[in-house]
This record gives C-alpha cells, sequence and structure tokens, in this order.
C-alpha cells in the first residue's frame, strides 16, 4: 500500500486501492527525411501511427494549438505524476534515433503558440530493423514528470542524420494520488 499524513502529522498507511494509476500507448514508425522533430500525421486514411508531419526544427519550443490536437495523442483528465516509460524501438543500424514527449498546456478559446515542455527525450542506437532495442525509465525522479488536467502529451520522433527509419511501442505509466 501507499502512505498518506494522518491529521497529527504521522504517517498513515492507506490501501493500494486507493492509489489511481493508468497507462498509455504510444506507438508509431517514421521515415525521416531531415534531422527535424517529426510528429503524428492527421487521423484518417490509414496513417494514424506514422510520424511523418516536420516540426520544421531540431529543437523544441512551441507548438499551435491546432497541432497539438491533431498530433496529441493522450489528454490528461486529472492532474498525475508520471512513474514509468518504457518501450521498444527498432531502427536503422547504427543511426541514433530519439523518441521523445512533449507536454503542452491549451487554454480555451485561444490560438496563442503553446509552449513545449520537454517530459523525457530517449536517444537510440539502432541496431536494425529486426533487432530490437528496449528502454525503461523511472519517470519519478525526472525534473518534469507532472501533467496538469487537460495537458496534452505528444510523441515526436528525430533522428542524427537524414535517413532512417524507425518503429516504437512504448507505455507512459501515470499515478493519481487524490
Amino acid at each position: 500500500g501507499g502512505s498518506a499524513t494522518g491529521t497529527d502529522g504521522n504517517l498513515v498507511w492507506m490501501p493500494k486501492s486507493n492509489i489511481k494509476t493508468t497507462n498509455t500507448k504510444f506507438m508509431g514508425t517514421s521515415t525521416f527525411g531531415t534531422t527535424n522533430y517529426y510528429l503524428y500525421r492527421d487521423v484518417g486514411n490509414n496513417i494514424e501511427a506514422k510520424l511523418s508531419t516536420s516540426y520544421g526544427s531540431a529543437t523544441a519550443t512551441t507548438l499551435t494549438p491546432q497541432l497539438a490536437l491533431r498530433s496529441g495523442r493522450y489528454v490528461a483528465f486529472d492532474d498525475c505524476n508520471l512513474t514509468r516509460f518504457t518501450g521498444i524501438v527498432t531502427n536503422t543500424s547504427p543511426d541514433l534515433c530519439y523518441l521523445t514527449l512533449w507536454r503542452v498546456t491549451p487554454a480555451d478559446n485561444s490560438s496563442a503558440a503553446l509552449t513545449i515542455t520537454v517530459l523525457k527525450e530517449v536517444a537510440i542506437t539502432g541496431a536494425g530493423n529486426t533487432t530490437v532495442r528496449t528502454f525503461d525509465i523511472d519517470m519519478t525522479s525526472e525534473t518534469n514528470n507532472t501533467l496538469l488536467k487537460g495537458d496534452i502529451v505528444v510523441p515526436v520522433v528525430k533522428n542524427s542524420d537524414t535517413s532512417a527509419t524507425m518503429f516504437f511501442n512504448s507505455t507512459l505509466g501515470m499515478s493519481y494520488d487524490n
């Protein structure tokens, strides 16, 4: 179980069932043409798992609300803490590819650019498209490890050169403690 502080300030153990958790899955593929970040294509035409919309840069600053809506793959339904980011990747050998999770916070009735916060960026050196590479990251000690209700998680990928193919399947774990 977990613990909480009682009215007297002492720790009180609570049943594990009181701690709420959820996971969300991110998967996809990309064939890079530049070293820019690539986002998911708009939904439709059997391209849901294709990251082929170029962000236009290899560094992240802001994102339009429209692109966040179309490329985001998770909207936080409550404030939460990120617990674990784990997954499997294949990519062209010996290319260095990056799987990154961005967080943006939309505002109602606004078209203002959204500030990108990098939740985590994982660098994977390819061993070929038939050899899997794995990663498992404890997110509890990461600098950016929270989501606020309504935040959008936008998975993006990039490559260290201009030619590689990447496939990934990953899970982000979250805990809701209230």
